[in-house]
């Protein structure tokens, strides 16, 4: 819910942060009323990574000077790992083995898009992490 209900320092592990968490579930009942007051069973913190575009790596590693390193290849789903995990794994295994995939266009994933301060060209994907940070003013109710 972009709230970052954990607290992580880099080497640590990353715990749940209650008042992080109940300002998360506050602000998901005020987008989805229907889970106010709905419990627990589990919950843990973990990281996510992504990138700045927001959208997978795929291609081949390459040197800071960017030329291609060969026999590595890199298959990250940027923030997506449970959504595109299969997809990018079999991109980054076709690549790895044949040079190429036929499950989608990858031309444009490949780490040569970002510069040196790791912006990407390409246009952030709209639906992605972080998601809002607050739902608008009229639709927030009080916990």
């Amino acid at each position: 819910m972009g709230n970052r209900p954990s607290r992580w320092t880099s080497g640590t592990r990353p715990e749940v942060d209650p008042v992080a968490l109940d300002r998360t579930r506050a602000h998901l009942a005020a987008l989805v009323p229907v889970t106010a007051g709905l419990g627990l069973r589990r919950i843990w913190a973990a990281t996510i990574d992504y990138t700045p575009d927001h959208q997978p790596i795929l291609g081949p590693g390459l040197t800071p000077a960017g030329d291609a390193i060969e026999g590595l290849t890199v298959a990250s789903a940027g923030g997506h790992g449970m959504m595109w995990g299969p997809a990018v794994a079999r991109c980054g295994a076709d690549l790895a083995t044949t040079g190429r995939t036929d499950v989608v266009d990858v031309g444009a994933w490949g780490l040569d898009r970002f510069d040196a301060l790791g912006r990407s060209r390409l246009a952030p994907d709209p639906i992605a992490l972080p998601l809002p940070r607050a739902a608008p003013e009229d639709q927030v109710t009080p916990a």
